[in-house]
């Protein structure tokens, strides 16, 4: 049913609206009556969104791949209408997770052409950017924080900083730093790529909301992962 609908252009915006569901009851209420004005009582957005509830983490990013092909076929009114619809289903408790800032992302650079970057900044001017994107990613681990910060911030080459307390981090300043950090030099960029790949790999254990965000941050840095995380 998942696979099919993700292939439906109606469907495919109901797919990505269904995870985003909040798993607090009156916050998925406040999403259901944003998604009731937008799309009316639909028997089979109901039932969709009902399937999307218990489905399997891992399974969340395979199935915003399968269907952003799709979504790419909407005319640029339907798109627009749709990240808006995206934004208020974000908005519905006032904050931003980790899991909505990485669909959100992914789908938005997706979806939208971005202008050629000129790429002449190094780690060394940029180090307090890197700084915010390591400290990000070392707080979606539960194990062993600062270590994998302290290893991953030492792979670049300059020198020390510490880890971001979470009081001191948001997603709006993530995103400002990735703007930055867009304009590294070529081999400035491949050593963060490497900096934040050893940060998700430090505990051997990477969790979907760990992909999700490396996914999430490689996009917005337009680098590629290794295969053996990118097909994870």
């Amino acid at each position: 049913m998942l696979h099919e609908a993700a292939h439906d252009p109606f469907l495919a915006r109901i797919v990505i609206y269904g995870l985003l569901q909040h798993s607090d009851a009156s916050v998925k209420h406040k999403q259901h009556l944003v998604l009731e004005e937008k799309l009316g009582t639909l028997p089979e957005v109901k039932t969709l969104l009902q399937r999307l509830e218990s489905l399997d983490p891992e399974l969340t990013l395979p199935l915003v791949k399968l269907a952003l092909p799709t979504l790419k076929t909407l005319s640029p009114s339907q798109q627009a209408t749709f990240m808006q619809t995206l934004e208020h289903l974000i908005e519905a408790d006032g904050a931003v997770s980790g899991l909505e800032w990485s669909l959100r992302t992914i789908i938005s650079h997706s979806l939208e052409a971005k202008a050629p970057q000129s790429m002449h900044r190094t780690l060394f001017t940029c180090k307090a950017y890197a700084q915010v994107v390591l400290s990000v990613l070392a707080h979606a681990s539960e194990h062993d924080t600062a270590k994998a910060f302290k290893e991953a911030f030492a792979t670049l080459g300059v020198g020390e900083m510490a880890l971001l307390e979470p009081s001191a981090l948001n997603f709006r300043q993530l995103e400002h730093a990735l703007d930055a950090l867009l304009s590294l030099q070529p081999r400035h960029k491949q050593r963060l790529l490497e900096a934040m790949i050893t940060c998700v790999e430090f505990d051997e254990l990477i969790s979907p909301g760990e992909v999700q965000l490396l996914k999430a941050m490689a996009l917005s840095l337009d680098v590629v992962l290794p295969p053996l995380i990118a097909n994870v």
